[in-house]
């Protein structure tokens, strides 16, 4: 009878340690949010004239980027040295600050 009530009171013992460990998985997946917030520029802080594509992680923990993608007129750009060619043809010139 004895060893039947400590066979019992384990099996809760390893229950409740499982659950607990569970819970405390489910509590830290829920306190790690991270956040992705995109930003543009095109004035450093100085105030000089700059283009600038920024991505930030504002949230709590790690934020994984899978890819990425930059698009100009709903196409991908695959080479930003041809899009800023492009750019300046369109705009047939090279501002001083960027020559």
């Amino acid at each position: 009878m004895i060893a039947f009530g400590v066979l019992l009171i384990s099996a809760v013992s390893v229950f409740v340690a499982y659950n607990a460990n569970r819970t405390q998985g489910r509590i830290l997946v829920a306190s790690v949010w991270p956040s992705l917030v995109f930003g543009t520029s095109t004035a450093s802080p100085e105030g000089l004239p700059q283009v600038s594509l920024d991505l930030l992680n504002r949230g709590v923990g790690p934020t994984r980027v899978r890819w990425a993608e930059v698009s100009y007129k709903g196409q991908p750009v695959s080479d930003l040295l041809r899009c800023w060619r492009h750019a300046v043809v369109r705009w047939r010139t090279i501002p001083d600050y960027w020559s």
